[in-house]
């Protein structure tokens, strides 16, 4: 499955991802990221992972890997670069 990431508490220890797919959110342990991700802003990050059935019946996302993409702040994508300058005005005649 393809998600991105709803809400995530690091200090919590669990996120929920969105699929689109499935029409439901899935549930993600931080132990089940990437170490160099487990304490990083994820809201908005896009992650492949396999969904399994919990012992409490839930769907919890497993086999989790980050697609890449920049881990800012707002944990969102990255903002496009500026656009470049004008050119400069002809010289005068």
């Amino acid at each position: 499955c393809l998600g991105r990431v709803k809400n995530y508490s690091f200090t919590g220890g669990y996120g929920f991802l969105c699929v689109e797919d499935l029409g439901v959110d899935v549930f993600f342990a931080k132990r089940d990221l990437p170490d160099n991700l487990q304490e990083q802003s994820l809201v908005g990050q896009p992650f492949r992972f396999e969904v399994s059935t919990a012992r409490c019946g839930k769907r919890q996302a497993t086999n989790v890997q980050w697609l890449g993409g920049f881990l800012g702040e707002s944990g969102g994508a990255a903002p496009p670069p500026p656009p470049p300058p004008p050119p400069p005005p002809p010289p005068p005649p």
